[in-house]
């Protein structure tokens, strides 16, 4: 089979290089003739199906560029509002890094004052307890004297006592 295939394909490229036909000057369809001259074609358009292909082939390439146009026009829309987007977010940052370096700054403010407000604390308590050992001092001091003062006052109260009792004996 193999060779009477072979035999087949050599006679039909012999026969058309003997016509002096080459192959690139064969026609693509059965409509288009070969002209003789360097094997040119010449294209002829008297067929039905070929005029509605050619009518559908347009009207598609006109549905084609209208949907580019649109598809663009989106595009081109679709771009701006990143613009905007991208604009409207850069915005934002800036604006969050101010609120950012204002709260930094009062957050900084608000650990000085704390920092102040604890050292006066601590001086405050030492104050407090510098005041209340003297206090408790003073206050020992004042139970030391007042009982002195008691014994003193007891001693008088006694010598009254006796003083009246002499005074007595002495009158009778």
């Amino acid at each position: 089979m193999t060779g009477e295939h072979d035999e087949q394909a050599s006679s039909s490229l012999d026969v058309l290089s003997k016509g002096n036909v080459w192959i690139k000057d064969l026609p693509t369809n059965s409509v288009e003739p070969i002209e003789e001259s360097f094997g040119a074609r010449k294209i002829t358009r008297n067929g039905k199906k070929e005029r509605e292909l050619e009518e559908k082939m347009a009207v598609l390439e006109q549905q084609f560029l209208e949907r580019e146009k649109e598809l663009l026009k989106k595009n081109s829309v679709l771009e701006n509002q990143l613009k905007e987007s991208s604009e409207k977010m850069n915005d934002l940052r800036i604006q969050q890094g101010k609120e950012n370096e204002s709260l930094q700054t009062e957050m900084k403010d608000l650990r000085e004052t704390l920092s102040i407000r604890e050292k006066c604390h601590t001086k405050q308590k030492d104050i407090f307890k510098k005041m209340a050992a003297n206090s408790q001092s003073e206050l020992d001091k004042a139970r030391a004297v007042i009982s002195n003062l008691s014994e003193g006052m007891k001693g008088c109260e006694d010598y009254r006592r006796l003083a009246r009792k002499t005074l007595q004996r002495i009158k009778q």
